[in-house]
């Protein structure tokens, strides 16, 4: 028996119209919204001047504006298959506020990053950082901010991206010795 999908013209167009619906459901999920609700506060957001709903980042301890916090299920989803849609449904939707986190869209970012890559935490972290500088500035410009930070910039980017790494490495156990001590 051949699989039909409808008006969809393959499995994997049909895998995402399923996605697709099922985030649908997701961002309606009342246990999200409940703990979107309970945990918002009125205060003063500085990017605006204004006042507005704020929720605490369960990650870097930040106030953000609600528009920029985003649910994290604290065990991984994963990725959505025809022979896994149950569990998927289940991994997504059958959850309690105790099994969701509040996150800022970057630390959401990294936590993600963390989970798909199975990196700690710390080292998603750096490694988001590294893709961004990467991303954002061309050779010329990566190399004038390296000798900015007192750096000699390495001839090509694979070495510039090893030599960023290991800097944010350094900086982040000489401020986690600086906090802890």
């Amino acid at each position: 028996m051949t699989a039909s999908f409808g008006y969809c013209k393959s499995e994997k167009a049909y895998i995402a119209w399923l996605r697709s619906a099922t985030r649908r459901v997701w961002s309606k999920h009342p246990v999200k919204l409940e703990m979107l609700k309970k945990n918002r506060k009125r205060l003063h957001n500085p990017k605006t001047g204004r006042m507005a709903f704020m929720i605490l980042c369960e990650s870097c301890d930040k106030w953000h504006p609600l528009s920029d916090i985003e649910v994290n299920h604290r065990d991984t989803v994963g990725t959505l298959t025809l022979a896994n849609f149950g569990e998927y449904c289940e991994r997504l939707l059958l959850v309690e506020e105790k099994d969701l986190q509040l996150l800022c869209k970057p630390c959401h970012e990294v936590v993600t990053y963390q989970e798909r890559s199975g990196m700690t935490l710390e080292e998603a972290a750096i490694e988001k950082k590294v893709i961004a500088f990467f991303n954002k500035y061309p050779a010329s410009e990566q190399k004038r901010r390296f000798i900015l930070g007192g750096m000699e910039p390495a001839k090509t980017v694979a070495q510039r991206r090893i030599q960023l790494r290991e800097y944010l490495r350094e900086k982040h156990r000489a401020n986690t010795a600086r906090d802890g001590a």
